[in-house]
């Protein structure tokens, strides 16, 4: 890139102004300056239709995009059709330029090769995609049917892993990896595993035991074995969401998110899958809360 070329220079400015690449390289904000194309569409314009597979997702620079007809709406700085290009899903609702409306917009064919060529990014992206999975969504639960053996064994590792839905339709390879990063750690009666308000710097699979959590204004919950203490908040370096004790001796498989960050850096393609399983979940959630309210 040519670096007193203008046009390229403002892109690059423009795409630092959103949270996701706020903290990217610079030379992988040149390369997505490179493979983004500037679109301005006239108040009125259909950005995209009901039931169409989106071809790219947008970057709104300035203006707003509105869907009909729920109203809901995407402004400055604000990513349009993220969700349903990384989950490979058709566009619900059709998608309209409330006023004049400028976007950076990025082809769908070429955010795979862009995240796997750009670790910050991808990183970014999943750690905003996990924070917004934190806000929207319930706790998905994994509860084993056997027990588990003592010391846990490398393939009860790798099947307590598959068992967890951001891992489950991950490669066997990047899987080993992980189960190798966990440590297996143990906690008596009584004993706090996370507090609430803390960073969250690691997170537990419960392979025995039962565990009591409260705080946060959240309705209190009970986590039993194959369930996961503060996995989602760890991913987005957050705090922990709940306080958690110990209701019984409690055997647990731990890992922090630097240890999953190095797994994802060599085997981008967990990345991904997580990105694509989160993508799903958040578009699901709406439909979800929508059942139990009619329900």
């Amino acid at each position: 890139m040519d670096e007193f070329n203008p046009f390229m220079l403002r892109r690059i400015l423009a795409l630092r102004q959103f949270r996701v690449f706020a903290a990217a390289e610079l030379r992988e904000l040149a390369m997505l300056a490179e493979n983004v194309t500037e679109v301005r569409f006239a108040k009125g314009a259909v950005v995209a239709k009901a039931g169409s597979r989106l071809p790219a997702l947008h970057l709104i620079v300035d203006g707003e995009i509105a869907l009909r007809p729920s109203g809901q709406r995407f402004g400055a700085r604000d990513v349009f059709g993220g969700l349903q290009v990384f989950a490979r899903r058709e566009q619900a609702e059709t998608a309209v330029a409330t006023r004049e409306t400028h976007t950076l917009r990025l082809l769908a064919a070429e955010i795979t090769d862009l995240l796997e060529e750009n670790f910050t990014v991808l990183r970014a992206t999943l750690q905003e995609l996990a924070t917004r999975m934190v806000l929207q969504t319930a706790p998905v639960r994994a509860a084993l049917a056997t027990p588990v053996s003592n010391p846990v064994g490398f393939v009860e590792r790798l099947i307590l892993l598959r068992r967890q839905p951001p891992f489950a339709s991950a490669r066997v390879d990047a899987l080993a990896m992980l189960a190798r990063a966990f440590e297996e750690v143990a906690f008596p009666a009584g004993a706090v595993i996370a507090r609430f308000g803390d960073p969250a710097t690691a997170a537990y699979v419960i392979i025995e035991g039962s565990l009591h959590a409260t705080g946060g204004g959240g309705v209190p919950r009970v986590f039993e074995p194959g369930d996961t203490i503060s996995s989602l908040e760890t991913l987005a370096d957050l705090t922990h969401a709940y306080t958690v004790h110990a209701r019984t001796p409690v055997r647990a498989l731990k890992h922090p998110a630097t240890a999953i960050y190095d797994v994802i850096e060599d085997h981008t393609d967990l990345g991904l899958t997580m990105i694509r399983g989160f993508a799903r979940e958040l578009i699901r959630a709406p439909e979800r809360v929508v059942r139990a309210a009619a329900s």
